[in-house]
């Protein structure tokens, strides 16, 4: 698990693509990690009052659904999405669920 949400070229360019849309650069990763204590670590370098409530949480795990999703269609030889494309698959997913509640 660890090496696909984290270790995987394509994970590193989707979280590379949404750290820097939220100001957390420093926190893509060079080496592969635990996701959990990476995502800790992470979390920890924002503001309290930015992550209150679940959604900056929910952020994370919904990203890192869409790269699994991702990663097994390439391996069964469903259609790829090119790394700069999955964040408006990510973004999509995001807005039909609350949507939907």
């Amino acid at each position: 698990m660890d090496h696909i949400l984290l270790g995987y070229v394509f994970s590193r360019e989707v979280w590379s693509i949404f750290l820097g849309k939220l100001h957390l650069d420093s926190s893509i990763m060079v080496h592969q990690e635990n996701f959990f204590s990476w995502w800790l670590h992470t979390r920890k370098q924002v503001s309290k009052v930015a992550r209150r409530g679940r959604g900056f949480d929910s952020l994370a795990f919904l990203i890192g659904w869409m790269i699994w999703k991702e990663w097994n269609e390439r391996i069964f030889g469903g259609p790829s999405t090119p790394p700069a494309q999955l964040p408006v698959k990510i973004v999509d997913e995001g807005l039909r669920y609350v949507a939907s509640r």
